[in-house]
């Protein structure tokens, strides 16, 4: 950490520590300390804020079943389109089969004969006799094979075209209860948004409170040490914009870094314009994975949008942006925040190191990575980006470490 860095933190403890004292010590006009109004405030945004994160996880998981239920009805109508074909094939072959069989049985008629008894008992002598039994016998028996065969497979055919019609129909069905089921959440996600808008504007003219200024301080000092990670962790050039841009976005848009002391700070991060960590390829394995490596290389994405059901750097959700983060190291995690809250070892909020996965909730509506100090990275909620944010929650249920 340069000396500029350092005296530009010390500044920044200052403003903090002296505007948090002055609003503690400052009243309201009746008596009350505007603290406990701001902390009445950050209780209520932070209630708002796990619905929203609880809708927010909720979306993405039905958007899930919904991409899912779209391919299982794309792979049954093509099964079905096959099975269709397979079952005219089979019946023109048993309509072919049959022809024959009827031709047979005219030529006989037309010769006189109106049975293969009667093909029999015109034979001329004792050989020709036993040779029309046996001729007889294997026709006979080869179109009863035949129509037999063909029967089966046409009824085992038309049995397979309905139990993936029906299959077709309860996946349809899903689809469409997932989309109502969607539609309903985007509408509470509306009510919730305004909400947090609300109190947000109410926050800002409190935002000098010693609550906040603690806050910001913490991850401010998070943001520092998340930049002497990524200039110590190995680097690979790259053409991804979104990669070299990452941090100078996130200093422009993540509004919890509100201050211009904390931007200052925040932005600094801005002249690593080189993707850190190992390149992802064959060498990429869990054994040369470190705890530094995982924090540089998440940091990349500071400023990506997030989005319902993201799982690229064009938009993660919360849970997108960990699988996605792990899997650059060759490190396979679950698709929802639920089930990568049953992965690795659990970690105490005490005993929590950079790159350990910390999860709200239980189960899991919410998952970060870890960067030190009482931070994580996240990707927090709809209309808002991927950031560093205080890990001091009422709802944290606990950490967990994959390596």
């Amino acid at each position: 950490m340069n000396k500029k860095t350092v005296s530009v933190l010390i500044a920044l403890t200052l403003a903090f520590s002296t505007g948090g004292s002055v609003l503690a010590a400052s009243n309201n006009g009746n008596g009350t300390s505007s603290t406990s109004s701001i902390t009445a405030v950050n209780q209520q945004k932070q209630d708002l804020q796990i619905k929203v994160e609880k809708l927010d996880d909720q979306i993405s998981q039905v958007m899930n079943q919904i991409s899912q239920n779209k391919k299982d009805i794309e792979n049954i109508s093509s099964n079905i389109s096959a099975n269709k074909q397979k079952l005219k094939e089979s019946e023109d072959s048993l309509n072919t089969q049959k022809q024959l069989l009827n031709d047979r049985m005219r030529a006989m008629y037309i010769n006189g004969n109106s049975s293969y008894l009667g093909v029999i008992l015109n034979s001329t002598d004792v050989n020709d006799f036993i040779s029309r039994v046996e001729t007889v016998k294997k026709i006979v028996s080869s179109d009863k094979q035949t129509i037999a065969d063909l029967k089966a497979k046409q009824t085992q055919l038309a049995q397979e075209k309905q139990t993936l019609s029906n299959q077709s129909g309860k996946l349809l069905a899903l689809k469409t209860d997932n989309e109502n089921k969607l539609n309903k959440l985007e509408n509470d996600k509306a009510t919730q948004n305004k909400l947090i808008a609300s109190l947000d504007k109410k926050e800002k003219e409190l935002e000098t409170s010693a609550e906040n200024a603690k806050e910001k301080k913490t991850v401010a000092v998070a943001a520092i040490n998340v930049q002497k990670i990524r200039n110590d962790a190995p680097k690979i050039t790259t053409t991804d914009t979104k990669s070299q841009t990452a941090v100078k976005t996130y200093s422009q848009t993540a509004d919890h870094v509100s201050s211009e002391k904390t931007s200052q700070i925040v932005s600094s991060q801005a002249s690593n314009t080189q993707a850190t960590a190992s390149n992802q390829s064959s060498s990429n394995t869990q054994s040369t994975v470190s705890s530094n490596s995982i924090v540089a290389y998440a940091s990349n994405f500071l400023g990506t949008p997030y989005v319902w059901g993201g799982t690229t750097p064009a938009g993660f959700d919360c849970s997108g942006f960990v699988q996605y983060v792990y899997a650059h190291f060759g490190i396979s995690l679950p698709r929802v925040s639920q089930d990568q809250q049953n992965v690795g070892t659990p970690v105490s909020r005490s005993d929590l190191q950079p790159g350990d996965l910390v999860f709200f909730g239980s189960p899991a509506y919410h998952v970060g990575i870890y960067v030190g100090n009482g931070s994580y990275i996240n990707a927090p909620k709809t209309g808002d980006v991927v950031k560093i944010a205080s890990v001091d929650r009422s709802d944290f249920s606990g950490g967990r470490r994959v390596k």
